[in-house]
């Protein structure tokens, strides 16, 4: 039986920021293998010239990704769908 003077073990604290960052950034993720070309064409419009050697081929990469997963398909149909559901 342990002594009742010894300190207990602090339970772990929730970190909500921590939590909503990993949220949002899975978020992210998620959105850019759903529609791939969006961050591929956004990072062309808007990202300075300097910086297009390196995003590129992380771009690109994810874009295969995404295709050979068919993971823009999926999205595609369920956009499909919702809009077949909402549309009066």
């Amino acid at each position: 039986m342990p002594a009742t003077n010894e300190p207990q073990p602090e339970a772990r604290q929730a970190h909500p920021l921590r939590q909503a960052a990993i949220v949002l950034y899975a978020a992210l993720a998620i959105l850019w293998l759903a529609i791939p070309q969006s961050v591929s064409n956004w990072s062309r419009d808007y990202l300075p010239d300097f910086v297009q050697p390196i995003t590129k081929p992380v771009t690109e990469t994810v874009e295969r990704f995404a295709n050979v997963t068919r993971i823009p398909r999926a999205y595609e149909y369920a956009h499909t769908l919702f809009q077949s559901a909402v549309k009066p």
